[in-house]
């Protein structure tokens, strides 16, 4: 059985990382919290579909809205570290419940304080799968073996 390294060249490989991170990692912190339902819970609930549904309705808009554009941003400043991704994120993880209350705030529909320390723990749960999504996907795609900043500097 031929293995990847012969049926893609070398050239392809960094393209073909970066299209299976983004495919594979918004997904991925449902297949862990969906898994981890699916074994406490009995085999009829079917919470582990769920996780990984929700995780696919909320995870591939992220990814292609602000994951892209935080990635070219990324690899144009040369930040290829894991911690630049999880921290990226983080911030991708934060930003609709900014927003939200944002909004809220605007519609003159402000939330109580206590309405605000209610979802707390739904924002760190955002927070948190965002940064596991950004680290799978810095695991995948690993942007610090691919292409040298200098070959992303357009060229004069």
């Amino acid at each position: 059985m031929p293995s990847l390294r012969t049926l893609f060249p070398t050239k392809l490989r960094p393209l073909l990382r970066l299209i299976l991170g983004f495919l594979i990692a918004p997904i991925m912190p449902g297949v862990v919290i969906g898994g981890v339902a699916e074994l406490f819970s009995g085999p009829v609930t079917g919470s582990g579909a769920l996780a990984l549904t929700l995780s696919a309705y909320f995870g591939y808009p992220v990814a292609l809205l602000g994951g892209v554009p935080l990635y070219l941003l990324l690899r144009w400043r040369g930040f290829n570290g894991w911690l630049a991704y999880v921290g990226g994120g983080a911030l991708l993880g934060g930003l609709p419940f900014l927003k939200g209350s944002v909004l809220l705030r605007e519609a003159g529909l402000a939330a109580t304080p206590g309405k605000i320390i209610e979802n707390v723990p739904f924002l760190l749960l955002s927070i948190v799968c965002s940064m596991f999504a950004a680290w799978c996907f810095w695991m995948i795609a690993r942007p610090d073996r691919s292409v040298k900043h200098s070959e992303l500097a357009p060229s004069a």
